[in-house]
């Protein structure tokens, strides 16, 4: 059970991503009119869906795994539980520095 601090910040995290979606689709409604909004909303429902398929399989195959880290030991061995995290962090700065260049308006196709 949730404390009723943790419960408000959780809160307030999601209120933010929720925003920041809206914000985002807005953004592509005004650019790209109606047909941008409809294949953005298409794009996060097929996310949303795979999601469900895969959190089902992932339960039903490894039913007493936790994180992803226990099914990748299980999977591939101790070896990989160590890499996985470090290549994971590898990418991160690799998309953050992408994401900072479209930010910048040099990815943008439509300019």
């Amino acid at each position: 059970m949730l404390v009723h601090g943790q419960f408000v910040g959780k809160l307030a995290l999601y209120t933010e991503g929720v925003a920041q979606f809206s914000v985002l689709m807005l953004q592509y409604l005004a650019v790209q009119g109606v047909a941008g909004g409809v294949w953005f909303a298409a794009g996060a429902v097929i996310q949303i869906f795979f999601f469900g398929i895969v959190a089902v399989e992932i339960k039903r195959r490894a039913p007493t795994a936790h994180t992803v880290l226990e099914i990748v030991a299980i999977r591939w061995g101790n070896k990989a539980r160590v890499v996985c995290p470090i290549s994971h962090l590898n990418c991160c700065p690799l998309t953050l520095g992408l994401q900072s260049l479209c930010h910048q308006k040099k990815c943008n196709p439509g300019q």
